[in-house]
C-alpha cells in the first residue's frame, strides 16, 4: 500500500510537528453476506481482525429497520488494530424515528457485533472496544465515541447520546462539526458525552 499526501507551506506551518498517522478504510462485504443498497441511510462497518464479515451482516440486519444499510468490513493498518465498530446514520433518519427510538436501534446493531467480538493473534482479550457513531446532516455532523471494555458503559453511553444528538442539531443552534467523548467518572470525575480533552 502507498500512501502520500500534499499540503501547502502554510499548511504544514500550521500543523506543527507530524507525528505518526495511521489509515484505515472499509470495503462491501460480498454480495452472499449482504445486498448492497444503492442508497444507504445507514453504514456498519467493523474491524475484520476483531470481528467477522457474517456478524457485521447480522448487524445490518438488526440495523435495517432504520432503512437501507451498507455494510463493510473496516480495516485498520497497524500492527495489532483497536477492536472498532462504526455506525453512520444520515439525520433524517434519526429525526424520522427520534433521537431516543433510533438510538435503541443502534444499539440492537452494537450489540449483535458487541457479543460476537473475537480476539486476534496479538491482540488481548481484555482490550477495548471503540465504537464510533458518525451522524450527518449536510454539512453538519457529529461523531460520538466510545471507548470500553464494558458492554454496560457502551450501552449507558449510547442511552445517554439523544440529549447530546439534540443539542448538536437543533435547528436553532450552529454547530456544524462536533466530536464527543464518553467520560466515565474517574478520580472526581463526571459521566458524560464531552469535547474530547
Amino acid at each position: 500500500m502507498l500512501v502520500s499526501g500534499e499540503a501547502l507551506g502554510a499548511d504544514w506551518a500550521r500543523l506543527g510537528e507530524v507525528g505518526a498517522f495511521s489509515v484505515a478504510g472499509g470495503t462491501d462485504l460480498d454480495t452472499d453476506l449482504w445486498q448492497q443498497p444503492s442508497k444507504p441511510l445507514v453504514l456498519v462497518a467493523a474491524d475484520a481482525a476483531w470481528f467477522e464479515a457474517a456478524d457485521v451482516a447480522r448487524a445490518a440486519d438488526a440495523l435495517s429497520d432504520l432503512g437501507p444499510v451498507r455494510a463493510q468490513e473496516y480495516f485498520q493498518f497497524s500492527a495489532i488494530p483497536d477492536a472498532k465498530i462504526l455506525i453512520e446514520a444520515a439525520w433524517p433518519v434519526v429525526v424520522v424515528f427520534g433521537p431516543g427510538l433510533a438510538c435503541n436501534m443502534l444499539w440492537d446493531g452494537i450489540k449483535v457485533l458487541w457479543r460476537r467480538r473475537r480476539t486476534p493473534k496479538g491482540g488481548g482479550s481484555d482490550a477495548p472496544t471503540t465504537v464510533e457513531l458518525r451522524f450527518r446532516d449536510g454539512e453538519r455532523r457529529l461523531d460520538a465515541v466510545v471507548r470500553t471494555s464494558s458492554e454496560e458503559v457502551a450501552k449507558r453511553a449510547v442511552d445517554a447520546l439523544p440529549e447530546a444528538l439534540a443539542e448538536h442539531f437543533d435547528p436553532g443552534r450552529h454547530s456544524p462539526t462536533g466530536v464527543l467523548t464518553w467520560y466515565e467518572p474517574g478520580a472526581g470525575g463526571k459521566r458524560g458525552w464531552a469535547l474530547p480533552h
